[in-house]
This record gives structure tokens, C-alpha cells and sequence, in this order.
């Protein structure tokens, strides 16, 4: 279970909330209501539970005072969100604190703040010590130095990493097309290259090459000079006498 102060808690309902500074650097912390979707977004898928103390909730319900009523609820129904109020345990923890602290001679416990303001964060980690949270997400140094004080684990929200963009959306555009393995060309009759049997084209091509073998044959024949075949003289038989030698004969 974690705590959020109010201003984290402004930064997730109000859109129109203030961004506040980094007390560290004196600057404002970048994305900073990014930086809160992201950490409630974790913290609600890995079913951990987020404290709201009621004085928080008054303060940040302070801008939104015309649909307080409405926005009370939609935490409510959320899962993730538990309002706690300040109530009799937390009123003896600030009593036995602020009683030590007079008696160490310094009611404020070395915290350089207005009265008033010691007062309201004590409210705040005495609920978290309650509660037993593990850990206060706050963006005030004040609510940092007492919750150390207290011994409660504290965390800026300047701190919270934001989601990488190497994410499933990422890896999804890093994806490319699996392709086909290109294979040597092999060497076809005459010099040129083509595709090995069993390839895309291989037949394709056996085809072409025999429409090409026609039509060279037929080019050829149409080009050829045909001599004519003339049949050789044959010599005639001896037995045959010229027609006079007969009649003188007979």
C-alpha cells in the first residue's frame, strides 16, 4: 500500500492543476501528469492499493468544489483508491509526537515551516504510519522531511520513470516481412543465368527456351536455300542396238 500526497493526487483528477516543482532543482518536473497515469497504471496492475488521507482529498477537492461530490465517487470506484480519514489513532500518534518534540525544545523538529503547515503534515504521515503504507509518493518537502523523520520511505514523483518506448508498440514497427532465401543463380546453356529447378520461374523458363529453340528452327528453314534434287543420268543397257542395225539383222 503507498500514499499519495495532494498534489500527486491534484495531477490525476484535475486537468487543470498546477504543475509543481522539483524542490531539489527548483524546476518543474516534466511530465509530470504522465509520470502520475503511469505510476497509478503500475500500481493498479500489480494490485497494490493507494491511500488518499482525507485532508489530502480536502485539498485537492478545493478547485473542484462545484463537483466534489462526483469526483469523491469516481475514486471510490476505483479499485485501486482507499480514502482514509483522520481519526482516533492518528490524533494519539501527533499528540505523543508533537509532545517529545516540545520537550527536545523544538516543536517543529527542525522543519523550517509554518506552524499551520507542520500541523497538516503531520495529519498526513500519521496516517500513512497507521496504515502501514510502504512507501509516500509526494512532490512537498515538507511532507519529505517528516515522513524521513517518522522513518517512512518517501518517494518524488520526479522520480517515476516513465513508460520506454521500447515497449509492444515499439517491437511491433521493429518487426519486418520474413523473406524467401535468394539463391546462387546457376548457370543455364548458353552463358546466362537463370533460376535452379523447384524455383518461382524455373518453368516459366524451360518454356521460353523451347519457344526460342522453335523459333530459331524455324528461321532457319525459312532462310535455307533448297537446291533441287536432280536424278543422275543412267546409262543405257547394253543389250540395245540402234533401230537400223535391227531391220539389217532381221
Amino acid at each position: 500500500m503507498i500514499l499519495f500526497d495532494a498534489a500527486i493526487l491534484s495531477l490525476a483528477i484535475d486537468p487543470r492543476s498546477r504543475i509543481p516543482s522539483d524542490f531539489r532543482t527548483g524546476k518543474l518536473i516534466p511530465e509530470a501528469r504522465e509520470r502520475v497515469d503511469a505510476l497509478i497504471e503500475g500500481l493498479e496492475r500489480d494490485g497494490d492499493v493507494i491511500l488518499i488521507p482525507a485532508p489530502a482529498l480536502a485539498e485537492a477537492l478545493t478547485a473542484l468544489a462545484e463537483k466534489a461530490v462526483e469526483m469523491t465517487e469516481q475514486i471510490e470506484n476505483r479499485s485501486c483508491f482507499r480514502i482514509k480519514a483522520f481519526g482516533k489513532r492518528e490524533a494519539i500518534e501527533i499528540a505523543i509526537r508533537t509532545h517529545d518534540a516540545i520537550l527536545a525544545g523544538d516543536k517543529r523538529e527542525g522543519v523550517e515551516e509554518p506552524w499551520q503547515k507542520v500541523k497538516y503534515d503531520r495529519q498526513i504521515i500519521a496516517i500513512a504510519k497507521t496504515e502501514n503504507v510502504t512507501a509516500i509518493y509526494s512532490t512537498d518537502e515538507g511532507v519529505h522531511k517528516h515522513a524521513k523523520l517518522w522513518g517512512i520511505p518517501v518517494l518524488h514523483l520526479a522520480d517515476v520513470t516513465l513508460p520506454s518506448v521500447t515497449g509492444p508498440q515499439q517491437e511491433m514497427f521493429d518487426e519486418t516481412e520474413p523473406t524467401a532465401p535468394i539463391s546462387a543463380p546457376t548457370e543455364v546453356p548458353g552463358g546466362s543465368a537463370g533460376p535452379t529447378p523447384g524455383e518461382a520461374g524455373a518453368e516459366t523458363t524451360k518454356q521460353d527456351e523451347a519457344s526460342q529453340g522453335k523459333q530459331a528452327t524455324g528461321a532457319a528453314v525459312g532462310t535455307e536455300e533448297v537446291v533441287p534434287t536432280v536424278p543422275a543420268k543412267s546409262e543405257a543397257p547394253a543389250s540395245v542396238q540402234p533401230a537400223g542395225d535391227a531391220k539389217g539383222s532381221s
